[in-house]
């Protein structure tokens, strides 16, 4: 279905204690994410763009205010029930790769899975569909190291892809990526969502990853401004 709310804010504040004092990141932030799309979010720095995706996927709580993804009430959830929630339902790519050097590519992709219960050989099975999902079949059995920064990025994007998520959460995925693998990982959101049907939400200054986006929300000092 185009066009349906897949995640939903409600006047979502945080807050965060710096010593003697109280910072107000997010002011009351209402905003909706449609499904199968690429929804990016941007601003300058401090501007909370971070603290707003970290809400939006569940990494972290708001001080008030309501987060419902999948129809789900994330916010009322406990601690137990968010990591359950987040280990089947979205997926996270961060603008560092955070591999595991010990293991190799296949092995990182399919620790998520063992994880959540599936064997070593269904684990190991999906990784290999995944590392060619990503144009990187040869190198499952790569460790880290023997792998160019694109191709760690797009191994980090294979493990957010895991547990077959809906939702893909993206802090800076290009951020330090020259312009070759950064358009190498842009072109592989194009593809999850157009085929796959996955939803992304995404941070970044990017421009390439801007103009790809499907919707585009400008958030300055807490607040998403008017238009977005």
């Amino acid at each position: 279905m185009q066009n349906e709310v897949i995640i939903k804010a409600n006047k979502v504040t945080k807050n965060f204690k710096m010593e003697s004092k109280t910072f107000e990141a997010l002011k009351g932030v209402s905003m909706e994410i449609y499904s199968n799309k690429i929804s990016v979010i941007i601003g300058s720095s401090g501007a909370g763009k971070s603290t707003l995706l970290h809400i939006l996927g569940a990494l972290d709580k708001p001080t008030s205010g309501e987060v419902t993804i999948n129809g789900k009430q994330i916010h009322l959830m406990n601690d137990k029930q968010v990591s359950a929630f987040r280990s089947t339902e979205v997926g996270f790519v961060f603008q560092f790769h955070h591999l595991l050097p010990e293991f190799s590519a296949a092995e990182n992709i399919a620790i998520p899975l063992m994880i959540a219960g599936k064997s070593k050989k269904q684990s190991l099975v999906r990784a290999e569909e995944l590392l060619e999902l990503v144009g990187l079949s040869s190198k499952g059995d790569n460790k880290p190291a023997e792998l160019s920064g694109g191709e760690q990025q797009r191994i980090a994007v294979a493990r957010a892809l895991a547990n077959n998520p809906s939702i893909i959460f993206a802090d800076e995925p290009t951020g330090n990526l020259d312009s070759i693998n950064s358009n190498s990982i842009n072109k592989i959101f194009q593809t999850l969502r157009d085929e796959l049907k996955k939803t992304f939400v995404i941070v970044t200054h990017n421009a390439e990853l801007m103009k790809q986006a499907d919707y585009l929300y400008e958030i300055k000092d807490g607040v998403i401004k008017p238009g977005n």
